[in-house]
């Protein structure tokens, strides 16, 4: 099957991290990812997540802000 659309931890603190989160994602190689549960108790960087999904053309990633919507 195809996923379309896969929202991944990259925080660390709890949840996987952002190095995790790539190899997440090249498994289930989703068309789009979305990172989440970063920030409050973390450095994780969605923007730098999504340029290391981009160095590895598996997908596209985007960093959602609040408010933001997505069309799959």
């Amino acid at each position: 099957f195809s996923i379309d659309v896969a929202m991944l931890p990259i925080g660390g603190l709890y949840t996987m991290d952002a190095e995790d989160a790539v190899r997440a994602e090249k498994l289930l190689k989703a068309k789009k990812v979305i990172p989440m549960h970063y920030g409050k108790w973390s450095e994780a960087d969605p923007y730098e997540f999504r340029d290391h999904i981009a160095e590895q053309a598996i997908g596209t990633a985007v960093v959602m802000r609040p408010g933001d919507a997505i069309i799959v």
